[in-house]
Parts: structure tokens; sequence; C-alpha cells
């Protein structure tokens, strides 16, 4: 199932497709992206995602997912507050996937299943060997094989995903500091991004798996 309606009128227009009944666990091809005046790349589409209220009303759990109009058309919904394991819907509550964490001793592990719970990927946080201030992300297949590489700036708040076969341009997440020291808090204790999409290549399940990973670095970051 793709991602709501809304999402998949942008999608429709872009490329960026998912299907009427079933997840799409195939890869789909990649879309030349759109040119600005300038020569820049334009992105295909773009969201803000933050935390919000979900079966635990008074506790900020779920992840949800908002195009430019405000509008909502994705949630990730955190099925308890003592794991890391979630349901992605679409607007309507149709479920799309789900996204659990796997804790090893060298990296975090975020499976992410489709609706009749078979493989999509997973999203990999190395624990150790990394450098100070550096995370090391990556996105990987249902075969185990990396298809996207993640980088970071120095303060981790801005992150570039690349295709590992081509090293093209997939999205971008950022935090969104408003500006000013109180805004600047509210936005990182929400865990608010700004998510620019560029290819068809990273998928929307995948995109909120991605998403449940930042959370999780967070949330221990906040433990410490």
């Amino acid at each position: 199932m793709g991602c709501g309606s809304r999402l998949q009128g942008v999608q429709a227009q872009t490329g960026w497709q998912g299907q009427a009944q079933q997840p799409n666990t195939s890869t789909p091809a990649p879309t030349l992206t759109p040119q600005r005046p300038d020569g820049s790349t334009a992105p295909i589409a773009s969201y803000v995602a933050q935390l919000q209220t979900g079966k635990h009303k008074h506790v900020f759990t779920d992840i949800g997912f908002k195009d430019k109009g405000g509008r909502d058309v994705l949630v990730a919904r955190k099925q308890s507050l003592l794991g890391f394991e979630y349901e992605v819907v679409d607007e309507y509550g149709n479920l799309i996937g789900h996204v659990k964490q796997h804790p090893v001793s060298l990296h975090n592990t975020f499976d992410a299943t489709g609706a009749q719970r078979e493989l999509v990927g997973r999203v990999k946080h190395q624990l150790l060997g990394q450098m100070i201030f550096q995370d090391n992300f990556w996105l990987e297949d249902a075969g185990g094989e990396r298809t996207v590489s993640v980088s970071g700036d120095a303060f981790n708040s801005e992150f570039t995903l690349t295709s590992a076969a081509t090293g093209g341009l997939l999205a971008t997440v950022k935090l969104d500091f408003p500006g000013g020291f109180l805004r600047n808090l509210t936005a990182y204790n929400l865990g608010r991004y700004k998510i620019e999409v560029y290819s068809n290549e990273l998928s929307p399940l995948m995109l909120a798996a991605f998403l449940v990973a930042l959370e999780h670095r967070r949330e221990t970051q906040r433990a410490i």
C-alpha cells in the first residue's frame, strides 16, 4: 500500500510511487530529479516529521509526517513505551509496514517489514568504532546489500542519503532549527526534521525506518 492518497498525489507526478494494495518490496527505478532555474537540484517531495502523541495520549511517541501544506501523510506509531517497534500507516490508518529495533553488539538494526511482515530492508547504526560526534548510518535491502549511504555534518543535525550504487542524491534530513534558543530547544525535543526527497529509489517505508533510527539515537543521547 502506498502512503495515502495525498502522498500518492505527489508520487504520481514525481515517480516516488507506492502500490495501491500491497507495499512494493522491489527497488523502483530512479527518476531524473528536476532542476531549479539556478541549475541546482530540486526535490521531488518535501516533508516535515516530528514527534506527536499516539496511543499513550500524554507522551510524544509517534513520528508524524506532514507535507508542505501541513497535511498528515504518514505516521509511525510506537507500539510500546518499553521498546522501539512501530506500525507505519497512511493518513487513513491503512497499514503500510512495520519498523522494529534489533540491538546487537556492534550496531543497532531497524528492520522494515511490509504489511504482511515480509522483510523490505534494514537501517543500521554503528555503535563501535565511530568517530567522536559522528554517527554512521546506512540502509540495506532484504538481502543485506548496502543500498543507501548516509553522511552527517559535524553536529549530526543534517544527514545526506545517497545511493550506494550510483552516488546519486536520494534525500536530505535535517533538524529544523527555527532560530532562538528556546525555539531551537523545542524543535530538538520534538525531533522536528525537514525532509527533502530527490529520488523514488528511497521508499516511504525506508524513510520512516531511518527517522525511527534517528529518534532512537536522540533518546539515547538525552538519557546520557
